[in-house]
Formats: structure tokens, C-alpha cells, sequence
């Protein structure tokens, strides 16, 4: 019994076949690498943005603070006098 030859246009056809493979392989692990470094990317933007509304708040609650404090005071209380005043007077049933 001989051995069996080996048919290289058979052989070649499973090279090409694995070359195939392996680009497509390629071309995956190259998008799953750019898909990866996306989200990275985007995370540290949400980050970013997180970062950027606590601080928006804070200043927020700080002019909050200023405005209570100047509405109170006794100037502004003054100033608004003649406002309320006429509000009532047209109010007021003729």
C-alpha cells in the first residue's frame, strides 16, 4: 500500500481558505479594538460631563445662597415697596 500524495490543489485551496480566516480575523480584532477605545473615549467624555454638572450645582447653590441673602436685605425690601404697592392698588375693586 502506498502513501496517499497529497493533492496541491486541495492544499491550496486550505491555505487560501485559513489566509481568508485569518483576515477576516483581522478586520474583527481591528474593530473590536476601535469599538473598545470608542467607548473609552466616551466614558471619559461622560466623566467629563459629570464632573462639569457637580460644578454647574455648586455654583448654582452659591448664587442661590447670594440671592436669598439679597432679597432679604433691608435695601431690596425698600426698593420693592412701591411694586407691592401698586399691585394692590390694582388689585383693588375700583
Amino acid at each position: 500500500m502506498s502513501m496517499p500524495t497529497s493533492d496541491s490543489s486541495f492544499v491550496e485551496e486550505l491555505v487560501s481558505d485559513v489566509d481568508a480566516y485569518l483576515h477576516r480575523l483581522t478586520l474583527l480584532t481591528d474593530f473590536a479594538e476601535s469599538q473598545v477605545q470608542e467607548r473609552v473615549r466616551l466614558t471619559r467624555a461622560v466623566e467629563q460631563l459629570a464632573a462639569d454638572r457637580e460644578g454647574h450645582l455648586l455654583t448654582i447653590a452659591t448664587l442661590d445662597q447670594r440671592l436669598s441673602a439679597v432679597e432679604g436685605s433691608m435695601a431690596v425690601r425698600i426698593a420693592l415697596v412701591p411694586r407691592r404697592i401698586w399691585r394692590k392698588v390694582r388689585r383693588s375693586p375700583a
